[in-house]
């Protein structure tokens, strides 16, 4: 019995250190997703209209918009491809641009919702796109881009594999105050 014991101790033991080192090893990942991040803001500061950082996700503004930004619960109307990050926009795993969507072989009249219409802080954005346009004026052109873990994290999703930082092409269309 006290082997058994002392098995089960060691084993829950071990897992422990096993969870505790992927959490670090994240943290170490994280941090520096964030300062290519910041490199990245940083050399496009020269052609950009402004630089704008919300708890994480970092606006790279290239055409102004008009109007009030963006506040949670009201309604924007976009047009975006979403790319993973490395320096900068590199492989592409979403749009809804006919321009871009047979790059992904989708069709994205046929993907069953309206792809350009989403409410901030519904829950309907990915937590750094959401904090990311957050702000956002009408007419606005910008790049979006955020840490792995204001993304999909640790899970991934489709071609996107886990712990994988990403970037936004936004262009607001409309603005729908609530």
């Amino acid at each position: 019995m006290k082997i058994v014991r002392d098995k089960v101790l060691f084993l829950s033991f071990f897992i422990l250190l096993v969870t505790a080192c992927s959490k670090q090893d994240r943290e170490v990942m994280i941090a520096n997703e964030i300062k290519a991040i910041d490199n990245y803001a940083e050399n496009q500061k020269s052609s950009a209209v402004d630089v704008v950082v919300n708890a994480g996700a970092t606006r790279i503004v290239k055409r102004e918009g008009t109007g009030n930004g963006a506040v949670s619960g009201d309604s924007l109307y976009i047009k975006y491809g979403g790319y993973t990050f490395n320096n900068g926009p590199s492989s592409l795993f979403d749009t809804n641009l006919d321009s871009l969507s047979s790059k992904l072989g989708i069709e994205i009249l046929e993907r069953g919702f309206d792809l350009g219409k989403c409410k901030l802080a519904e829950g309907q954005l990915i937590k750094g796109l959401e904090l990311g346009l957050t702000g956002v004026k009408e007419g606005e052109y910008c790049y979006v881009v955020f840490p792995s873990n204001l993304g999909f994290g640790k899970s991934g999703t489709g071609i996107v594999p886990k712990m994988t930082p990403l970037i936004y092409e936004v262009w607001v269309t409309k603005i729908k105050k609530q």
